[in-house]
């Protein structure tokens, strides 16, 4: 029996209909019906459809997730609360209460199963998607070291350690979007393969805490579980397990002290991985501990090679210059050019991508508008520089990838001694300080580009 088929039976007006029996409602409720009674709290749904069936007892299983949890078909659902509902109705004729109870058409019955619907679709499509999107972008990940590209050192190292049965503890630090954790977790699938990933490492990140108290509980309890040699395939299985801790450069001082102490305490059982950006913040007695790879900026042929085949693969049409010019605002970031290049993608949806496509995504300002700054700074007119100041931030321009993009193009300007310049830098680092600390962009513009005519007017 159809759903709305079963509601119109239930919706009639003999003995066995809801019109029959009060319905739960409150005129108080902005939504027009809501849980009301007695003794009991009204629940207010973020959803009209959804709130109208909700009733004040116990073990209330209305959500749809929970609707999905039991895998019942949404006719029993509905049934069942119908029922319910009833049930409640003749309870309280017997008990001879008076709630304050209204009564509910047929179309607002209607209307809410139309709800309830409405929403377990919408909800099975997202799951849907996202899960197909998940599992589509786990198949992207990389699962071999050799995959790993332009970081050939500490691919020839980790291979090595790959096929004997040492394995030491590793540093891994360098610029952002180079490979650090995706040559971890690929070196870490390939010892302990698919089914013994789970239970032998454990991955903590910026994200979740890591004070001392993470250190000395987590941590060591994990460090401290021993392990078998043998995997579900038969193949060996190294015989400890593998901590990952990604940036790590943002870990206390006391955090760090605490973890001297484990690695040292647990080293036959348990290696660790450190990932940071700058090895300067790791204090001396954990970097001596473990061996020290840095990961280098990938070169721009690198990027546009792999970017070239994510477009191939996806059927994504491009021009040359746009993926050149997305290569040169990555700065040897891989994991950045992917993403400007999947948010390009959308932005031009079924249409080829162009250079004007990057620079709208990236946020990268045109080289005419640098030009004219640097044009006015050169005339001396204090009023003009004001207005074109004005005008380029009203446009939108972040005024720190303005700073950046001034400072390559002054930095190629030979009418410009070495002093003058290093007297603008200096200026554009202060700058660029005090617009990290939340200070005013006009404000600090106006300052960097007085600097600048200053230096200008003196040549």
């Amino acid at each position: 029996m159809s759903l709305f088929r079963f509601l119109s039976n239930k919706v009639g007006t003999g003995s066995g209909s809801i019109a029959g029996a009060h319905t739960v409602a409150t005129s108080s409720s902005p939504y027009g019906a809501v849980a009301g009674g007695h003794g009991h709290d009204s629940h207010v749904a973020p959803w009209e459809g959804v709130n109208l069936w909700r009733t004040p007892f116990k073990g209330d299983t209305d959500t749809v997730t929970q609707v999905k949890r039991t895998k019942g078909t949404l006719d029993r659902y509905v049934e069942n609360r119908v029922r319910r509902i009833q049930q409640l109705q003749i309870e309280a004729l017997r008990n001879k209460t008076t709630p304050t109870w209204v009564m509910m058409p047929r179309d607002r019955l209607l209307l809410a199963a139309q709800g309830i619907i409405l929403v377990y679709i919408i909800y099975q499509a997202a799951s849907t998607t996202y899960n197909h999107l998940k599992a589509k972008d786990r198949l992207k990940q990389t699962k071999k070291v050799s995959d790993v590209a332009y970081q050939d050192e500490v691919v020839a190292v980790l291979t090595k350690c790959l096929a004997g049965s040492d394995f030491p503890n590793l540093l891994f630090y360098g610029p952002p979007g180079t490979g650090k954790t995706s040559t971890i977790l690929a070196a870490a699938h390939e010892l302990f393969g698919p089914q013994l990933f789970r239970d032998r490492v454990m991955e903590l990140n910026s994200s979740d805490e890591r004070g001392i108290n993470v250190i000395r509980e987590k941590v060591k309890k994990f460090a401290q579980f021993s392990v078998i040699t043998t995997r579900s395939d038969g193949m060996y299985c190294p015989p400890f397990k593998l901590i990952i801790l990604d940036e790590c450069d943002s870990m206390t001082k006391a955090a760090q002290a605490a973890l001297r102490r484990t690695m040292e305490r647990e080293s036959k059982t348990t290696r660790f991985c450190l990932i940071c950006n700058y090895i300067s913040r790791i204090i001396d007695p954990i970097t001596s501990r473990c061996a020290k790879f840095r990961f280098k900026p990938l070169k721009d042929n690198i990027i546009e090679k792999r970017l070239q085949t994510i477009c191939n693969n996806e059927n994504v049409q491009y021009e040359p210059e746009a993926i050149t010019e997305l290569v040169k605002c990555t700065e040897g970031d891989m994991r950045k050019a992917v993403t400007f290049l999947q948010s390009v993608a959308r932005f031009r949806t079924n249409m080829t991508i162009t250079v004007a496509d990057v620079h709208e995504i990236t946020g990268i300002i045109p080289e005419s508008v640098i030009e004219n700054l640097y044009q006015v700074c050169h005339s001396g007119s204090y009023e003009k520089l004001t207005t074109t100041v004005k005008n380029v931030l009203l446009e939108g321009y972040a005024a720190h990838q303005l700073l950046l993009q001034l400072h390559d193009y002054i930095l190629g300007q030979m009418a410009l001694g070495n002093e003058q310049k290093a007297i603008i830098f200096e200026k554009a680092a202060i700058v660029d300080g005090c617009l990290l600390d939340g200070a005013d962009e006009y404000l600090q513009m106006m300052d960097f580009l007085c600097t600048v005519m200053h230096q200008l007017c003196r040549s």
